[in-house]
């Protein structure tokens, strides 16, 4: 026996649905017949029937100065059926579309946080794996503490001796104070442009601007970087990262 919503999917009510199953299941039947069928009160029940015929899923015969309710043949209800089911997957298709286009647009930050110099290396082993050659890459200078700046250097040789290698552009703001370190190893990279900016403008921690991400790496011992994936924030720091490089010195 179907469901008791089971012709619903026909855009009719419950009440519709029940009537209706009635009339395929038990067969034609007066008015009255139906409401004892189901325990409708029989204003109800021709109400509903009247709704049924109007809507083309039922119809009715007079026997003996009364109607005789039928619902229409088999074969035009499954194509009936089958109809409504082909605009449903397209409404749906449609609004899943639509959610999904809602959902990028307002799509929230998403978080990583990486943790000594291997998960720096991996950090920074996705703007390697972002970015295609020619591709654009932003660096806010950041003022390493002497700790740990023998070993940052090196560290970040190899980063940026690989990023050369694949055709990745940088764009490097660089403190004064490391003009004859990390700024003489950098020009002699390829595809890499430095500016220096005075101590007061270095940010308290290395900031990196790729395609839609943000990462932010803060050089204490051991190292921790924090990447922010969001179009909006990327772009407000490419922007500020823009006004900084046009005040640099070459």
């Amino acid at each position: 026996m179907p469901q008791k919503k089971s012709f619903s999917e026909l855009g009719i009510t419950d009440t519709e649905s029940k009537v209706l199953e009635s009339l395929v299941m038990d067969g034609p039947a007066t008015g009255s017949k139906i409401a004892g069928r189901l325990g409708l009160h029989k204003s109800v029940t021709y109400f509903v029937l009247e709704q049924l015929t109007q809507k083309g899923l039922a119809s009715f015969v007079v026997i003996n100065k009364k109607r005789q309710y039928r619902p229409i043949d088999s074969e035009t209800l499954i194509t009936k059926l089958q109809e409504r089911k082909k605009e449903f997957l397209q409404n749906f298709e449609n609004t899943v579309a639509s959610i999904q286009t809602v959902k990028q647009k307002r799509k929230s930050p998403s978080f990583n946080i990486f943790e000594g110099w291997e998960g720096m290396k991996t950090a920074l082993h996705d703007i390697h794996k972002t970015l295609k050659a020619k591709e654009d890459y932003f660096v806010f200078a950041v003022d390493v503490p002497e700790k740990i700046f023998p070993r940052f250097r090196r560290f970040i040789r190899k980063f940026h001796q690989k990023r050369s290698e694949k055709g990745i552009n940088c764009q490097l703001l660089v403190s004064t104070r490391r003009r004859s370190t990390i700024g003489k190893d950098r020009k002699k990279d390829p595809h890499t442009q430095v500016r220096f900016v005075s101590s007061e403008q270095v940010m308290p921690m290395a900031v990196n601007v790729y395609a839609n991400k943000v990462l932010l790496a803060v050089w204490t011992d051991p190292p921790l970087a924090i990447t922010i994936e969001n179009e909006s924030i990327a772009n407000s720091f490419k922007a500020l990262f823009q006004l900084m490089w046009k005040s640099g010195k070459r």
